[in-house]
């Protein structure tokens, strides 16, 4: 699986992976913003790989793909088909699952990815070490953002890694106790 391919070294890397024999099942998309969409298409096709994205995705992804143009930001050729996936989901990957959270906020057709049996999960720009996706760019909701770490990425334990869209890894536990904008004892009107 690949997730996120929105820049150009993600085809260096699909192409790389092709020639080692290593192949590509699923092209995960957590979230349509462009710098987790750009190049989705390409590498799905590039390694015939099924490419994922949440159900309301289509909802957005024009509008996004609109920002990304009048930003000057190098982008691929918009998806011309998708599986189409919700919370609750589940993808298989060998002998294990990844599970679909819906976690909204960043954007309405944010995802996070569970990977079943282990203490990992992938949150795209849900949650970083210590920070969180902003909510400030269209269809964003801070509201939705906290409600989807609190109550669905802080459901897991506390070790488990967290590997954002950006950044260094971290786990649950870090997250709970010290992340300023989503601290257990805090609540909104705290910030």
């Amino acid at each position: 699986m690949m997730i996120d391919p929105g820049y150009l070294t993600a085809i260096e890397l699909a192409n790389k992976l092709r020639r080692e024999g290593i192949s590509i099942c699923y092209v995960l998309v957590t979230h349509t913003h462009p710098d987790h969409l750009g190049w989705a298409e390409e590498v799905s096709t590039l390694s015939n790989a099924e490419l994922v994205m949440h159900e309301r995705s289509d909802t957005v992804i024009d509008a996004y793909l609109e920002l990304a143009r009048k930003w000057g930001l190098p982008v691929g050729d918009k998806p011309s088909s998708w599986k189409s996936v919700k919370g609750g989901d589940l993808l298989p990957i060998g002998d294990t699952e990844l599970k679909v959270l819906h976690t909204p906020g960043h954007s309405p057709d944010s995802i996070s990815l569970h990977l079943k049996d282990e203490k990992i999960v992938f949150t795209g720009d849900t949650l970083f070490q210590l920070s969180v996706g902003r909510a400030d760019l269209p269809f964003g909701n801070w509201g939705q953002l906290v409600t989807s770490i609190k109550e669905v990425l802080y459901k897991f334990s506390d070790d488990t890694v967290v590997f954002p869209g950006h950044g260094p890894r971290t786990t649950i536990g870090i997250e709970k106790r010290e992340n300023m904008f989503v601290r257990e004892d805090l609540s909104e009107d705290d910030l």
